[in-house]
């Protein structure tokens, strides 16, 4: 009776240290989204010249600071008689969102005069952040 006990927890325990290795050999295997492919070389991640996030805290981001962001983009382009290049790059669950801004096609006091204004115009908000020559991830 004795042996049918002890080799039961031996068993038990060879089981248990058996399964657990298996599932760490599952644990360092990259797992491939079902419906995933590889991006594109023209869609990868490329330096824009400044980019304006907008982030949230949980309660989602400042839709008023977007709007007016937007508007800016849209009357200096008009104002301008010369586009913007940007992409939007959402990214959260609440709406958090990067612009990022193309700038090449712009002189270099133009670029600046165009950062200046962005930051002015937003500077109010705590939601919204601002990064120069940084990698425009494309999700």
């Amino acid at each position: 009776m004795k042996q049918l006990s002890v080799f039961i927890v031996l068993s038990i325990i060879l089981s248990c240290s058996t399964s657990k290795s298996k599932s760490k050999s599952h644990e360092n295997t990259p797992v491939q989204e079902a419906n995933s492919a590889p991006v594109p070389a023209s869609e990868q991640n490329e330096i824009a010249n400044f980019t304006v996030s907008f982030i949230s805290k949980g309660s989602g981001i400042d839709t008023k600071a977007k709007r007016e962001f937007q508007e800016f983009l849209q009357q200096y382009t008009s104002a301008q008689s010369k586009k913007i290049e940007y992409r939007e790059v959402f990214w959260g669950r609440e709406g958090e969102v990067d612009y990022c801004l193309f700038l090449q096609t712009w002189s270099a006091k133009d670029q600046e005069s165009i950062k200046e204004e962005i930051k002015a115009k937003l500077s109010n908000s705590t939601l919204v952040r601002f990064f120069e020559n940084a990698l425009c991830k494309k999700r």
